[in-house]
């Protein structure tokens, strides 16, 4: 990022995703045809007049944070990245290839039908978000009609976490690691 950038993300409401833009914005120059950014961080979020808990999302480009969660060392760490890697990436997937806007008219925070793709659990909700890890009909519905049954089924297997607390993933993150997932 340029000097410029930082001192311009630094005055931002939101500086991590601002930065994000930017570090995208910086690869397009080298590679024209980047793919969309999903950016990693322990930094809060800021808000611009909201408070997003948990990630924020502006076209190709979307923030985590552990911020929220308690930090990298907390209980349960690999299984909110996990979740909402799969929910960022499904959200910018569905914004480029089906019209998907978010949010829908309202604040990015609390969660008011429990649609993954219309607002972000508070903080209360998520981890119930996570460990529960489902679509609701509308979100399914969502994914049937923009990319069809499979894409929709894979979805569904992967914010169910399944994979993650699957026996050789669990080990592996117990032995190379020595982590312990929340669900398994």
């Amino acid at each position: 990022m340029t000097r410029a950038d930082e001192d311009r993300c630094a005055a931002d409401d939101t500086p991590p995703l601002c930065m994000a833009e930017a570090l995208r914005r910086t690869l397009l120059t080298t590679q024209a045809s980047y793919p969309p950014l999903v950016l990693v961080t322990a930094e809060p979020l800021g808000g611009g007049g909201t408070r997003a808990w948990f990630w924020l999302n502006r076209g190709p480009v979307s923030v985590v944070t552990t911020s929220d969660w308690g930090g990298p060392a907390s209980a349960g760490i690999v299984e909110f990245l996990a979740y909402a890697l799969v929910v960022q990436s499904l959200t910018i997937h569905m914004q480029r290839h089906c019209g998907l806007a978010q949010p829908p008219g309202g604040s990015p925070e609390g969660v008011v039908v429990g649609n993954v793709f219309d607002l972000q659990p508070g903080l209360d909700a998520m981890r119930s978000a996570v460990l529960s890890g489902h679509l609701s009909r509308h979100d399914e519905r969502r994914l049937l009609n923009c990319f069809g049954p499979e894409y929709m089924r894979t979805a569904t297997t992967l914010l169910g976490l399944t994979w993650l607390r699957s026996p050789p993933v669990r080990d592996n993150l117990r032995k190379v690691y020595g982590l312990e997932l929340l669900g398994a």
